[in-house]
């Protein structure tokens, strides 16, 4: 069974009901599939501590995460995050560190699938599955 990896952008538009194609999806596979990447859960949080509404923003995420797992970035992405940065900086195409961060976490999970809106970028790691769920 897959495991869908919620990307930053997917939260947001899930969460803040922006688009209601993600939630269709999000309804439409078995809740236990549905993961965040700790790495994703930080950029999240990231957002919450630079808003005007602080403690509002953070209470709805930690109630958002709560619904989902957080699943922690493992060891077993450590090599393929150094061979996709090797690959991408020598081809003169590298990623920003987070996303290839998650991008190799994903890579790890024989059943990962990344789920984002940002496909131009995340299609540069060789081997990364990815839905953009904002697809019509």
């Amino acid at each position: 069974m897959p495991r869908y990896y919620l990307d930053t952008n997917i939260c947001v538009y899930a969460w803040h009901r922006q688009d209601m194609r993600v939630l269709t999806r999000m309804r439409a596979v078995d809740h236990d599939s549905l993961v965040i990447s700790a790495l994703v859960a930080a950029e999240l949080a990231s957002g919450v501590m630079h808003s005007a509404r602080v403690e509002h923003n953070r209470a709805m995420l930690e109630r958002a995460l709560a619904l989902h797992h957080v699943e922690p970035w493992g060891a077993e992405a450590i090599w393929l995050y150094g061979q996709h940065w090797a690959r991408l900086r020598q081809a003169g195409t590298p990623i920003g560190a987070i996303d290839l961060l998650i991008g190799c976490q994903v890579l790890a999970d024989p059943d990962g699938v990344l789920v984002t809106h940002n496909v131009g970028e995340f299609k540069r790691i060789d081997g990364l599955r990815i839905e953009d769920w904002t697809a019509a």
